[in-house]
């Protein structure tokens, strides 16, 4: 896989992939997955993680190495929980990049939530 431009300067040589339930892919900075971390032990009472837990969050991202030409691979058990094929989307989400298969996606995207419906009646600034 490429990373178009728009969504690859965040990333130097490597990325931790982790799947969200069967849905998707995220693809994350090292940094960012690191603050989300933080974040987690910071919502549990009095900051510590159970042991536990705390490896399967970290055995749940899979490190990927990207290139100069912003490739990398994804394995084939991440491929095939999220349903990738032929098609797939990308889509940049504030801390981490959803890798979903189209169908997903357009399934996803139909859906309305609170955001899409303050746009419908958005008349600007």
């Amino acid at each position: 896989m490429v990373l178009p431009s728009a969504l690859k300067g965040a990333f130097d040589v490597t990325g931790l992939l982790r799947p969200h339930r069967d849905e998707y892919l995220n693809l994350w900075t090292p940094s960012g997955f690191d603050a989300v971390l933080a974040e987690f032990a910071a919502s549990q009472p009095g900051g510590v993680v159970a042991p536990r837990t705390r490896k399967r969050l970290s055995m749940s991202a899979t490190p990927v190495t990207i290139d100069k030409q912003s490739r990398f691979v994804i394995p084939p058990e991440l491929k095939a929980r999220a349903g990738l094929g032929e098609r797939i989307v990308l889509a940049g989400a504030i801390e981490t990049i959803e890798i979903w298969s189209a169908e997903a996606f357009e399934a996803e995207e139909a859906t309305f939530d609170d955001a899409d419906l303050f746009f419908d009646g958005f008349e600007g600034l």
